[in-house]
């Protein structure tokens, strides 16, 4: 399992999650990418992968774009994540900052996606979800706030 310290306290979660898209059944219902912004063109155009949902956690504006392009529209939901962490190794992290994650359905999107994927997030009982309807406004909000604080 995944070995998470969640504001100081350790859990062990089961989660089928991968380093390796091509280990990912053909039709997985929901997708969460978290890779830095320039391995997420070359790893979903090496997958097969055909998700009824897909979503990316990291930070940059024009990262849902590289998602559309491969998977259309219809399937991308656009998300911002205001939370924070730190990797000890591989299957160890620590959570250590508890902001929320922000969802919307990008221009053009199935209605939904955005709402159940935030269900979902809720349903943790750790970690908080909320749908915007100006899911860009936020992407950028962010690229502004991450441009303030690195420099």
């Amino acid at each position: 399992g995944l070995h998470i310290d969640l504001l100081g306290e350790p859990h062990v979660v089961r989660v089928g999650a991968t380093s390796d898209p091509l280990d990912l059944p053909a039709r997985p219902d929901i997708v969460m990418i978290g890779a830095k912004a320039h391995d997420v063109g070359p790893m979903v155009n090496a997958t097969t992968l055909d998700p009824r949902l897909v979503f990316s956690v990291q930070n940059g504006v024009g990262k849902d774009d590289v998602l559309v392009e491969r998977f259309g529209r219809d399937r991308v939901v656009g998300c911002v994540s205001m939370v924070g962490g730190t990797l000890h190794r591989p299957g160890h992290a620590a959570y250590t900052f508890t902001g929320l994650t922000y969802l919307g359905d990008v221009a053009g999107s199935s209605p939904g996606g955005a709402a159940e994927i935030a269900a979902l997030i809720d349903a943790t009982g750790v970690l908080g979800a909320e749908v915007r309807d100006d899911i860009e406004s936020v992407v950028w909000s962010k690229a502004v706030l991450a441009c303030g604080a690195m420099g």
